[in-house]
């Protein structure tokens, strides 16, 4: 069973059962063709309106979103193709993707572009299917009642961060790791038994906070996931 934290900085963060971590980076494919679709759009505006060359270019400007957009479906077809081939239960949460990328200023602005760049909507979308497609569970926990971001998968406990704050330190019980890697612990942590930490929390527990979380079929316990070396970077 894993559980998957997305992200913009690296794609999405993979804890196993077995505590395992990995990585997808993030390929960030406007980045990559920025620069050819700016040239682009530069000479299809100085082309006159009607003419032949105008036409020329604006088919070059279309061939370049065109190359952008095959390989970002690629790279989200080949990634979710792996995740559910090497998995037995995943966990995801749901991600509104539309209040991710309301207007703001120049910062989100530049936000907004890194999240859209990643097609989270489309990348879970495939990833549902495909699981569906294996008969893998498939489980989406609810963002707001069970925070990631902010909970910690030690203790329970629950603290705002800002998004720069890159490591999640707890202050409750001292638990220090990395932000993604805590927030996918508490998705695969949850989805497997309705609690942030995997256990019920005792009495007297700071921050242990009980969620109930109903499944048709209990996942194996004893199920792992085996990452290819071409596929994530293992992080210790």
């Amino acid at each position: 069973a894993v559980g998957i934290d997305w992200g913009t900085a690296t794609f999405v963060t993979i804890v196993a059962e077995d505590r395992a971590e990995y990585l997808i980076e993030n390929p960030r494919h406007f980045k990559k063709h920025d620069s050819q679709l700016k040239k682009a759009q530069r000479q299809l505006s100085r082309k006159k309106r009607g003419s032949k060359n105008r036409a020329k270019a604006k088919l070059k400007l279309v061939s370049c979103h065109e190359r952008l957009a095959n390989q970002r479906d690629d790279f989200l077809h080949q990634t979710s193709a792996r995740v559910v081939r090497e998995s037995r239960l995943i966990a995801t949460e749901i991600l509104n993707i539309k209040a991710m990328t309301a207007h703001g200023g120049a910062y989100k602005k530049g936000l907004n572009r890194s999240i859209l760049d990643t097609s989270p909507g489309k990348f879970f979308a495939l990833l549902e299917f495909k699981a569906a497609d294996a008969g893998i569970p498939y489980i989406e926990i609810p963002t707001r009642k069970v925070k990631p971001s902010q909970s910690c998968s030690g203790c329970g406990a629950v603290a705002k961060k800002a998004l720069s704050e890159r490591v999640h330190a707890c202050a409750c019980c001292g638990l220090r790791l990395d932000r993604d890697v805590n927030a996918a612990r508490v998705i695969l942590n949850y989805a497997l038994t309705g609690f942030v930490t995997g256990r019920e929390p005792s009495s007297g527990v700071e921050g242990g906070v009980t969620r109930s979380l109903k499944h048709e079929t209990p996942p194996n316990p004893h199920t792992l996931v085996r990452a290819c070396e071409d596929w994530v970077v293992e992080v210790h």
